[in-house]
């Protein structure tokens, strides 16, 4: 936050519930309205609501990525994907889900543990 911060940008870290104690639909809403909540307050701050970067590292990079694709989740809240001037999903290789899922049951069937079921 601070590289952001001293080079005059307004850093803002969010947070969700996570799985298994939610949906994932439940999460990804948490993320749509924290955004709403920085378009709504940014300014206050000396941010532009008109020109958000939105960025996320590992699980939270995929979220970024869908909240800056699926513009269904910003129109929940009110909003366009207008405002959102650049995404930055860290970590992409989480986005390879059937390696990721390969992997996972690979590793259960070797050890002989149960499934994953999320």
């Amino acid at each position: 936050p601070q590289a952001f911060t001293e080079a005059g940008f307004v850093f803002v870290s969010i947070n969700h519930r996570l799985l298994p104690t939610v949906a994932m639909d439940d999460i990804v809403r948490d993320v749509a309205k924290a955004f709403r909540w920085v378009h709504d307050h940014v300014a206050t701050h000396g941010g532009d609501p008109s020109r958000v970067f939105v960025m996320g590292h590992s699980s939270g990079g995929q979220l970024a990525a869908l909240l800056c694709t699926d513009e269904r989740l910003l129109k929940a809240e009110g909003l366009s994907l207008a405002p959102i001037k650049g995404c930055v999903p860290v970590d992409a290789d989480t986005f390879d889900i059937p390696a990721i899922i390969e992997m996972a049951e690979t590793r259960a069937r070797v050890h002989q543990l149960p499934m994953p079921t999320y």
